[in-house]
């Protein structure tokens, strides 16, 4: 999972991803606090300012005000885990169409 800083009106907001394998270079098929899969590149000045990995649960970087953050909001382990399986499926799925080998490892 990760954080990340959008450059956006100047507004200092972080947004959780959960992520699934990697597509291609810096792009990662991902899962949205608004339930939305995507595939979303990763790379400084696509939008994003900044980005921090993050290997717990829950867990907040350094240094981030937990109030600037764009979270999930009361997912129980259970339904983590079926967004981590789905985002995975779903990544595999847009690797076979880009004509990648499906496979993905944890992140």
């Amino acid at each position: 999972q990760a954080f990340l800083e959008y450059n956006v009106r100047r507004l200092r907001l972080f947004h959780r991803r959960l992520l699934g394998p990697r597509t291609t270079g810096q792009e990662y098929m991902v899962v949205t606090p608004d339930l939305d899969f995507r595939v979303e590149d990763f790379i400084a000045g696509s939008g994003v300012w900044s980005v921090r990995w993050l290997a717990n649960p829950g867990e907040i970087p350094a240094g981030v005000d937990p109030n600037e953050t764009y979270d999930f909001a009361g997912l129980s382990a259970d339904e983590r885990r079926q967004l981590v399986e789905d985002v995975y499926i779903r990544g595999s799925q847009a690797k076979e169409v880009r004509g990648l080998p499906a496979g993905g490892g944890v992140l």
